[in-house]
């Protein structure tokens, strides 16, 4: 993501054991991409796909946790019940000031 985006890497990476580690520079990279039309299709499905399924498991994750998020607060009062009432004072602030 960070090649795509030229962000800091969202995560880092710990071997358990001695590991052998191949690196390929940006900018190596970014010339390769840039000369062989082939390859840069290639790569870039290969990251739509690899990024696709992350989506995809992190929207499964979140459905699963929509029914922790939803469900009945200590005092009776449902997590949805919590998000009508702060919309509705929004709402009421915004309408006080026009």
């Amino acid at each position: 993501m960070s090649f795509i985006d030229s962000h800091p890497p969202s995560a880092t990476v710990q071997t358990l054991e001695e590991s052998i580690v191949l690196a390929i520079s940006r900018g190596q990279l970014a010339e390769k991409l840039r000369q062989d039309v082939g390859f840069a299709a290639r790569f870039y499905r290969a990251l739509a796909i690899l990024l696709s399924h992350r989506l995809r498991g992190t929207v499964k994750q979140l459905g699963e946790n929509r029914e922790e998020s939803t469900a009945t607060r200590p005092g009776g009062i449902s997590g949805e019940a919590i998000a009508q009432a702060r919309f509705e004072r929004l709402l009421d602030r915004l309408n006080a000031n026009p």
